[in-house]
């Protein structure tokens, strides 16, 4: 299994990303572990790849465990608010996905509160 770094538009993290494209690459560090940390959540990669089409807005991670992660918050196609912990990458716009879990009330609030 591979997992997916998505690239976007490079913009502040205080702003919501517009989606570009998706690349999905293999990076032995995490790929299959991203993938599992996400399911085990009841997600899918799909999803993932959805919330960051869908219009997702992006803040800063309060709890990283990487410097410069951030949570995208956003809806998957069908309806479904998830948060989505990206990562930095040496290309500026291009973040690794490490995992993926349903939106807290607080997160989904945030979303509704700051979606464009």
């Amino acid at each position: 299994m591979v997992a997916g770094s998505i690239s976007w538009a490079n913009r502040p993290a205080s702003q919501t990303l517009t989606y570009a494209r998706r690349t999905w690459t293999s990076t032995p560090s995490n790929s299959a572990h991203a993938v599992d940390k996400v399911a085990a959540h009841g997600l899918t990669m799909a999803e993932v790849e959805q919330t960051a089409r869908n219009g997702a807005v992006v803040v800063a991670n309060p709890h990283p465990r990487i410097e410069g992660s951030r949570l995208m918050i956003g809806p998957t196609d069908g309806g479904r608010i998830v948060t989505v912990v990206i990562d930095p990458t040496l290309d500026p716009t291009t973040w690794e996905v490490r995992t993926a879990w349903p939106a807290t009330d607080a997160q989904a609030g945030h979303y509704r509160r700051h979606r464009r």
